[in-house]
């Protein structure tokens, strides 16, 4: 893995891991859910999966082959735009 290799996406992928075995759990999920317009940090993302050996299943979900117990899939997916404007009330 490249030192360039983003720790958030390691380090959340690792705790995935983790949880789904503490549960007993055959598969565990890594989504990384962005807002951004464009995409952004999508390319460290794709280079995360292919760092790790992901093999692409659709354009935005990739299975990555462990040793064990669960099976990995991490993802990307986009959230609508307009929830980026949203205020909510406040509560105090």
């Amino acid at each position: 893995m490249e030192d360039s290799t983003r720790y958030q996406l390691l380090h959340r992928t690792v705790s995935a891991i983790l949880t789904a075995r503490s549960f007993h759990a055959g598969i565990a999920v890594m989504l990384v859910h962005s807002f951004s317009p464009d995409s952004r940090w999508r390319e460290d993302f794709e280079a995360f999966a292919a760092a790790v050996g992901g093999k692409q299943l659709t354009d935005e979900l990739y299975e990555i082959e462990l040793s064990e117990s669960p099976r990995l899939i991490i993802g990307w997916c986009k959230g609508a735009e307009k929830y980026l404007a949203v205020e909510l009330p406040s509560g105090l």
